[in-house]
């Protein structure tokens, strides 16, 4: 299991602990595999992937324009900051994207 490098409260790690194993995020990825949104790893086409949150400030709410397949190894590197470039997938989301300080074109 993932575990997001950014939580560096236990209170956050238990929480998002908590709702990866639960069956509402059971039920969001089982919508997701059912829908018609990318289904390998945006980065290398992997079949075998991970749900990347985009939003986790909406990410019970099940949005599939939040989510986005990145194999354990390219996931990882997201949350390190070193992965894919997800603009647009953030844009569509709704998150504003900035680069060095100023908003991205």
């Amino acid at each position: 299991m993932l575990i997001y490098r950014r939580e560096n409260t236990r209170g956050n790690w238990l929480q998002h602990t908590r709702f990866l194993n639960s069956r509402e995020w059971a039920d969001i990825k089982q919508k997701y595999y059912a829908s018609d949104r990318p289904q390998e790893c945006l980065a290398c086409g992997n079949k075998w992937f991970d749900l990347h949150h985009i939003r986790k400030d909406r990410m019970r709410e099940g949005h599939l324009c939040d989510l986005v397949p990145l194999c354990r190894q390219h996931h990882k590197e997201q949350h390190e900051g070193v992965g894919i470039d997800l603009t647009e997938y953030y844009r569509a989301a709704g998150v504003k994207v900035t680069v060095t300080g100023r908003e991205a074109s």
